[in-house]
């Protein structure tokens, strides 16, 4: 979540909430793209007035819709392939994040990640409020929320849950130094789920500090405790035993593997189980097929970028792979084994470049091809405009439609 760094930058100087979320939110993990460039690029196609601005760190699945968090909550029916039609949850359970002017404070809650299974959607929230005597902000306590599609409402966490969610909530204050950086996974939240097509392979999870929980709404509603898992599978047989540094999971061969690496995914399809699964690590993209998921020695294909792969989305014919601030690269599918190119379907690799962080990548359909599916990418940058080359008009959601009007990368 550092990548949230300049969050609200221009909000109020030192007291940039922004500096506080880029703290919370660093357990995501997370040369250039100029002006003209996009000069060009809005010749040829013209940039849509975006619907859905700032940082994204989920694009989910739940029941036939896609959610999405850009510290509230959108969601819009994932067989829509129109500019738009998203739709703000206007929960009464979640206080929007507002700026007291008078104050020079921020209070409400930020809604960092989201996660679905086949029966709940998960919202992880921070609450913030003023730091008492130093006119700063910080983080004053840490939620879940859930719901079913036939809950009027969300619900709040409560109970064990709750209990051990305020108490490392502590490790997000006095974030001013270095410390933001929050490099001790053994004191931070992440909430992740694998997103599957299949509604009945999405599993939700949460992990508080060393502690790995599969999140259970029914559980939750009952205040009964959350099962711990203790001996987790890995995805990379090279990973440590240490729980506190799983971020991800994937649903293969009937069973969910977890890594500590955040972008991996499978070429499982609405109606086909996976054949194949994938992972990244650093620079290196990984595949085995499914019945060699626990196998030692993986294949890999390295890709040609200056950052690491932190996002992935896989079509019938390719893998797109965000990457932290060299935009987006692209490996070939054939029978399921990936290659690079350095070739791209429609404007993606112009629009999704240097220096921008894609932080998220979606494929409403892994069954069709890059150029017939429906896709979203979020992109954001670190610093400031001058400093990267890039623009603050450019953060948040990004589309592609296989429509005529909108066959290439657009704002969303």
């Amino acid at each position: 979540y550092k990548v949230l760094l300049q969050t609200i930058t221009e909000f109020t100087m030192k007291k940039t909430l922004l500096t506080i979320i880029s703290a919370i939110t660093t357990c995501l993990i997370f040369t250039s793209c100029f002006d003209p460039i996009f000069s060009d690029i809005r010749n040829e196609v013209p940039l849509k007035e975006a619907q859905i601005s700032g940082f994204i760190n989920s694009i989910v699945r739940y029941k036939d819709d896609i959610y999405l968090q850009n510290g509230r909550i959108y969601s819009k029916p994932i067989t829509s392939n129109a500019h738009g039609q998203w739709a703000l949850d206007k929960s009464s359970q979640i206080t929007p994040l507002e700026f007291d002017y008078y104050a020079q404070s921020f209070y409400g809650e930020y809604i960092v990640k989201l996660a679905s299974d086949a029966n709940y959607i998960y919202a992880l929230s921070y609450n913030f409020g003023p730091k008492e005597n130093e006119g700063l902000n910080e983080v004053k306590d840490i939620f879940v929320y859930y719901k079913t599609n036939s809950d009027s409402d969300w619900k709040k966490s409560s109970g064990t849950l709750q209990a051990e969610l305020t108490e490392i909530a502590k490790n997000y204050k006095d974030l001013e130094d270095k410390s933001y950086e929050m490099t001790d996974s053994t004191k931070t939240v992440a909430m992740f789920c694998t997103n599957t097509p299949q509604e009945a392979n999405r599993h939700a999870y949460i992990k508080i500090g060393t502690k790995l929980y599969k999140l259970d709404g029914a559980k939750l509603a009952s205040d009964t405790a959350l099962a711990e898992i203790t001996s987790p599978a890995k995805i990379h047989t090279s990973e440590s035993t240490d729980n506190s540094k799983i971020v991800s999971a994937m649903y293969i061969n009937g069973d969910v593997y977890f890594s500590e690496h955040i972008a991996c995914g499978t070429d499982e399809t609405a109606t086909t189980n996976a054949k194949f699964g994938y992972y990244a690590i650093d620079k290196k993209l990984y595949y085995f097929e499914a019945a060699n998921v626990l196998a030692k020695d993986k294949n890999s294909i390295e890709l040609e970028t200056n950052n690491k792969i932190i996002s992935m989305a896989i079509s019938k014919d390719s893998i797109l792979l965000g990457t932290d601030e060299s935009g987006i690269k692209r490996a070939i599918l054939t029978d399921g084994v990936p290659a690079k190119t350095n070739e791209y379907v429609s404007n993606s690799s112009i629009i999704l470049c240097e220096p921008y962080i894609i932080r998220e990548i979606f494929s409403a359909y892994p069954d069709k091809t890059e150029a017939e599916n429906t896709m979203y990418a979020s992109m954001q940058f670190r610093w400031t405009e001058t400093n990267s080359g890039a623009q603050y008009s450019n953060t948040g959601l990004w589309s592609y439609y296989n429509t005529t009007d909108r066959n290439n990368w657009n704002r969303e």
